[in-house]
Formats: C-alpha cells, sequence, structure tokens
C-alpha cells in the first residue's frame, strides 16, 4: 500500500505563511532602505566632494585672480626702481593697502639685479619669527636686505609697523642672509616675459604654505607676491564627513599642499622645511587610489587590507604653476555607520513584530483549522461507516463552509444509498419498498415531490405505485405504444411544465418494461450536477427493476400456492356434501378470531399483534387444517349431520377452540377465558 504523505497543520501554514510573507517583505523593504539610504549617504559624499572641488577652484581663483591684477599694477610703481631703503619705504603705503585689499596674500616684496631685497607681510602679536616675539599692535613686518651699504657686508633690518603704518621697532638683522636672485621666481620672471606662478612649497620665514607670482619690473627689477594656501587645508578638513575619512590637496608634483595633519604635510631635512610628496604623507590608501590606472570621479568602492573604502581622485584648476587634485578616501563602516544602526534595529523590529505576528498567525491558524478539524472528524467518521453523525460546520470562511455542505450533501446522499440499499435487500412489500425508494431518490434530488408508475398488462395502463406530492401525478395513464416505445420522454411530455423532473424507464433482465420512475429536480440544481444524478439514477433503475421483479415473481408464487390451497380445499369440500364448506368457512372464523385478537386493548392479549409473515403462516394453516383428508375414504369424511351454517360449525369445533385456548394459555396464562369471552 502506498504511504500516506504528512501533511502540514492548518495553523502551521497560515502561521508561517504569515511569517514568511512578513519576513520577505520587510526584508525587501529594509534592504531597499538599506541600499537607499547607502546611495543616498554616498550621494552626498559625492556631492561634498564635488563642492569641495568647485570651492577650491574658487578659492584658487578667488586668490589667483585679484592677486594677479595687484601685482600688474604694482609693475609700474617706483618701488620697482628704488634704490634706498628710505625710498622703499615711501611707497609702504601703497603696499599695506595691497595686503588689506587682498586678505589671501601674505606679503609684497620686490628683488633688485644687485641682490636688494625689500618685503612687507602681515603679522600678528605674539608671532615667533627667529628669536624675536612680535610687539602688541602689530601688524605688519618689514623685511629688508641691502647689498653693499659697505664693502662686502650685507645689511639686514627687520621694522614693525602697526595698523596705522606707524613704526614700532626697528631690528637690524646682520645675520638675516637673503638673495632674491637665487630664488626661483626671481630667475624665472628675469627668464620668462609676463606673469610667473610657482608651485606651492614652504614659505622661508613663516613655514607657511603658499604660492608666489612674480613679474619683471617695467623700469628693471622683480616685483612679487606671496599667497598662503592655508585657507584651502581648512577647506580639506571641514570636509570629512567621518573621523576616519582621509583627504589629501596635491600638486601636479605629487606634493601635499594640505592634508588634515598639518605636521606631516611639512619634511624636515638638513636643507630646510619642503613639502612632503604622498609617499612620505605615510597614508596607504591614498596611495592605493593614486595608482588606481582611472581616476575615480564618483564614490568607488575600494577593498584595501580587508577593509572597504570609498574612494575620489577630483581634478582641481591651477594651484600655482600645475594643476592640482584632491584624494578623498572614506572608510565604508564609518561612512554608512549610521545606516548600519538603522538597519539593525528595524531587524530588531521585524524579529519582534515576526515574533508577534506567529503568535497571531498561530491563533489565527487554529480558528481557521478547528472547523477543518471538525469536518475531517466528521468525515472519518463517514470512512468508518457511521452515517449517524451529523455532518456540518460553521466557519467565516466560504470556502470551508461551502465544503460543508457538500460533505454533509454527500454524507445525506451515502445515507440516503444506504436506506434504498436496505429497503431493497430486506422490504419484502413492494408498495412500502417503492415508498421508501421514492422518498430517499426526492431527497438526493432536491426536489419536492416523484412518482413510481408500474405496468399494469392486463389493464393497459401505467397504476401509480408509489408517490409523494400526488397533486402533480395522475393515478393511472394509459399504456400507449409511445409509453412503451420511449417511456421516460414520453411520461415527462404528460407530466405538467411546471416542474423540472427526472423520468427513467424500469425494465427487467429481458428489458421488458416494468414501469417507469419521475423524480422532481431542484430548479437550482446545476445542469452538470442534473446529469450527474441522471446517470446514478440510470445505474439505480437496473436494481431497482430488479427488486420490482422479484417482489412480483413472489407475489405471483404467494397468489399461486394460495390458489393451490383454495383448490385443495375445493376438492375436499367437494367429497361430501354434509361439510357444507366447511374448508373454506374454517380460515374465515380464523380471520375473524384474529382480528378480534389483535384489537384487544385489556387484558392479556393488549400486547398481542402478528407480523405480516405470522398472519400469512396463519391464513395458510388455517387453509390446510384439514388437507390430510384429501386421501381419507368418504365414509370417514361424512358428518353425521349436515353443517349449514356457521352457528353449527363454531359448535362443532368446540374441541379445537379449546385447544386454541390451550395455545394462548402458553403464551399469556388465561388463554381459554379470553376465548370464551370472544364465543361470547
Amino acid at each position: 500500500m502506498k504511504k500516506t504523505r504528512a501533511g502540514v497543520g492548518l495553523q502551521w501554514l497560515v502561521a508561517s505563511s504569515i511569517v514568511l510573507c512578513l519576513l520577505v517583505m520587510m526584508s525587501i523593504t529594509v534592504w531597499q532602505g538599506y541600499r537607499s539610504s547607502s546611495a543616498l549617504l554616498i550621494a552626498a559624499a559625492n556631492d561634498s566632494a564635488q563642492q569641495l572641488g568647485v570651492l577650491l577652484n574658487e578659492r584658487a581663483e578667488r586668490l589667483l585672480d585679484p592677486a594677479e591684477g595687484a601685482l600688474r599694477i604694482l609693475s609700474f610703481d617706483p618701488l620697482v626702481q628704488a634704490q634706498t631703503l628710505e625710498q622703499r619705504l615711501e611707497r609702504l603705503p601703497v603696499m599695506t593697502e595691497t595686503l588689506r585689499s587682498n586678505r589671501t596674500l601674505s606679503a609684497v616684496y620686490a628683488g633688485y639685479a644687485n641682490g636688494d631685497f625689500f618685503l612687507l607681510r602681515r603679522t600678528r602679536e605674539g608671532a615667533q619669527l627667529g628669536e624675536r616675539v612680535m610687539p602688541e599692535a602689530v601688524a605688519f613686518l618689514v623685511q629688508s636686505v641691502e647689498q653693499g651699504v659697505a664693502e662686502g657686508e650685507v645689511a639686514g633690518r627687520w621694522l614693525i609697523y602697526d595698523a596705522e603704518g606707524k613704526q614700532l621697532e626697528n631690528w637690524p638683522q646682520p645675520d638675516y642672509q637673503f638673495n632674491p636672485r637665487t630664488r626661483p621666481w626671481y630667475q624665472d620672471a628675469i627668464a620668462r616675459p609676463g606673469l610667473i606662478l610657482t608651485d606651492p612649497y614652504v614659505f622661508f620665514t613663516t613655514n607657511e604654505v603658499g604660492i608666489s607670482m612674480a613679474t619683471h619690473g617695467a623700469q628693471g627689477g622683480v616685483i612679487g607676491l606671496d599667497a598662503s594656501v592655508n585657507d584651502l587645508g581648512g577647506e580639506v578638513s571641514d570636509l570629512r564627513l567621518t573621523p576616519g575619512t582621509e583627504i589629501a590637496l596635491l600638486s601636479g608634483k605629487d606634493e601635499v599642499i594640505a592634508y588634515t595633519d598639518l605636521q606631516k604635510v611639512f619634511r624636515r631635512d638638513v636643507d630646510g622645511v619642503s613639502l612632503a610628496s604622498l609617499g612620505e604623507l605615510d597614508v596607504p590608501i591614498l596611495e592605493q587610489v593614486r595608482k588606481l590606472p582611472e581616476p575615480p570621479r564618483k564614490p568607488q568602492l575600494l577593498s584595501y587590507q580587508g577593509e572597504d573604502w570609498y574612494v575620489l581622485n577630483l581634478s582641481l584648476g591651477k594651484i600655482g604653476e600645475s594643476e592640482g587634485y584632491i584624494l578623498i578616501a572614506m572608510p565604508a563602516a564609518e561612512l554608512l555607520a549610521g545606516v548600519r544602526d538603522t538597519l539593525r534595529k528595524q531587524t530588531r523590529w521585524v524579529l519582534v513584530l515576526t515574533a508577534v505576528l506567529l503568535l497571531i498567525g498561530w491563533a489565527l491558524g487554529q480558528r481557521l483549522g478547528r472547523p477543518l478539524k471538525l469536518l475531517a472528524d466528521q468525515v472519518e467518521q463517514l470512512a468508518s461507516f457511521d452515517f449517524t453523525t451529523p455532518i456540518g460546520v460553521h466557519s467565516r470562511i466560504s470556502e470551508v463552509n461551502d465544503l460543508s455542505k457538500v460533505v454533509a450533501r454527500m454524507a445525506k446522499a451515502i445515507g440516503n444509498f444506504q436506506t434504498i440499499t436496505i429497503t431493497l435487500s430486506q422490504e419484502r412489500q413492494l408498495e412500502r419498498m417503492l415508498d421508501v425508494v421514492l422518498e430517499q431518490l426526492i431527497k438526493i434530488a432536491g426536489g419536492r415531490g416523484g412518482a413510481v408508475y408500474l405496468c399494469d398488462e392486463d389493464a393497459g395502463i401505467l397504476r401509480r405505485a408509489g408517490v409523494s406530492h400526488s397533486e402533480h401525478y395522475p393515478e393511472n395513464m394509459p399504456l400507449t405504444d409511445d409509453l412503451r416505445e420511449a417511456p421516460a420522454r414520453s411520461l415527462a411530455a404528460l407530466l405538467d411544465d411546471e416542474h423540472r423532473y427526472l423520468t427513467l424507464a424500469l425494465r427487467d433482465r429481458q428489458e421488458v418494461l416494468l414501469g417507469v420512475l419521475a423524480v422532481e429536480v431542484s430548479p437550482l440544481l446545476p445542469n452538470e450536477s442534473v446529469r450527474s444524478l441522471r446517470r446514478f439514477l440510470g445505474s439505480l433503475a437496473g436494481t431497482l427493476a430488479v427488486a420490482i421483479e422479484t417482489r412480483q415473481l413472489f407475489a405471483d408464487q404467494q397468489v399461486l400456492l394460495e390458489s393451490i390451497i383454495r383448490l385443495l380445499a375445493a376438492a375436499i369440500d367437494a367429497k361430501s356434501p354434509y361439510t357444507g364448506g366447511h374448508c373454506d368457512r374454517v380460515p374465515q372464523l380464523a380471520e375473524m378470531l384474529l382480528e378480534q385478537a389483535q384489537a384487544t386493548e385489556q387484558g392479556p392479549l393488549a400486547d398481542f399483534q402478528l407480523t405480516d409473515e405470522e398472519r400469512y403462516a396463519f391464513r395458510i394453516a388455517a387453509w390446510l387444517h384439514d388437507c390430510g383428508k384429501i386421501t381419507s375414504p368418504e365414509y370417514i369424511v361424512d358428518k353425521a349431520t349436515k353443517l349449514e351454517n356457521y352457528t353449527t360449525e363454531f359448535t362443532r369445533y368446540v374441541p379445537v377452540l379449546k385447544c386454541f385456548g390451550a395455545m394462548l394459555m402458553c403464551v399469556t396464562g388465561r388463554g381459554w377465558q379470553q376465548v370464551r369471552r370472544l364465543m361470547n
């Protein structure tokens, strides 16, 4: 036998379905939210980086353009051809105004062909310059170098001024050795016409990172400006979206112009202070970004030493003589930390909600599954051949209710079919059998009435043998040729048109027409169900026809037997004229006695009743009480006197009645007295 696979309980199915759908939906929602938030953060980081590039370019333009204009004007100033310190100090107001007009400029200076140098720079109170500390109210510092003051001497001097141009200090600096003719800005300005820019470098005096721009004066000498790029480093630090973000601003020579840690920007050696290269910065992830074959202009995921980074390489405009660029590396763990924390919180909420919905799904599954479990138990009773259990459950689910109704109809149909089977096999009375079978068929069809017609060949009619709601069915119908050839169709045509009928012919094993079955069908029954019902009734019609034929044969046998017995009794009465029809009158008297005994409502015979079979046996016995006389000689059969009426018959057979009373006494204990009462 093929094993039945174990199923899943409805409560588990409902609970797991709800939880699974929730998990899938929430997982998709959370994951999509995580991806969207991550994309937004990355896009925001990209926007910030792009804005930084734009800002740095704007700062560079604001740094260079005004300075270039100021430098071109100064190239025509008398400062360019001044020969002494006094002449140069006369141009100090022009130089201070140049610095005031552009906050990015840190110094204005002039270099001369004889090696003289004159510089004005901003300074502040407390600033350290060598071993000197700037005094209070300081605003500007003048650094002057004069060659040839004395033979082979260089006169160096620092002059301190306040914001109003008042001299505060005059510090001679004999050790201050500076020859502008050795500096790149001077050499480039002499070698090339027009304005020149240097790459960023560390200023000698202030150790600030900046660029120098210079041009050859109209009347000799070189005029120059120093522009600090420290503000660009501040912008770089402000862009750090996370504590671990690495940002570096580099020149075209891969020298670090700005970095979050200013100490790493400078390289100190025996030659002085210079800008560190990218390799000397010692930030491996930025080196990896620089080595990428295709510079990432948008955030690109890069894995390095087991850690994920979002990296960018943005080109900038000119910062000095060459174009610069900015390298950015943001740790993915830090950049997406907030999103991942939100993801963890949402996951916890999903788990809590899953647990709650699991309980709700379990309870809902039990509520939904209880009617199905009850229905399954009821069907199990049907499978155990117990058709007494009522079938039906109530549920809020329409499909369960539909299933319950179908199973209930099936159970009723099985019960009706069982009743039909039992009736066909056990009921001996034809009319009673037809009534029971017809009633069950009407229940199966869902109709209100029906009828069974049997053929009466002697009368040439169809006689109604069983009926329910007789107003629709005539008692007799003529047995026409149409009824013989197509009984079902012909009967349906004879019935009224207001109702829906199923008609079937009943034929015996020799295909002889026994009758016709007509059952009213519910108008609500679908056509497919009507066709199925017709097939069922068609298979049942043969069994019903055999049962009818069997009972008709049995009835014919009974009639034949009684006819033979009556013939035998008539032969016995004919042997002697003195009996006066004794064999015919005794059964009548016996029937009268039996009717009186069964009609008694009080006394010992109040409960006395015989079944139809017992009555039939009693009647046969009454007819056969003298059957032995058929072989007796006539002189023995003849009576002394002739029996002419029931009175003499009754008195002659008092001993017989006494015997009958003795029989009843065995049953009731007072049989003879009861018989005497009946005789009186």
